[in-house]
């Protein structure tokens, strides 16, 4: 991965971790739900 793909990365989970503060007052572990090949897949 390169370096600018790593920093867009960290910059992403900042903004992330800014919102869930601001949402719930706390960060917060979350299910996203994708679909591979027409299966659907969990990431935690």
């Amino acid at each position: 991965m390169g370096c600018r793909k790593v920093m867009c990365m960290k910059k992403m989970c900042e903004e992330a971790e800014k919102i869930m503060t601001e949402r719930f007052g706390k960060d917060m572990v979350i299910a996203l739900a994708t679909v591979e090949k027409g299966v659907p897949k969990t990431i935690l």
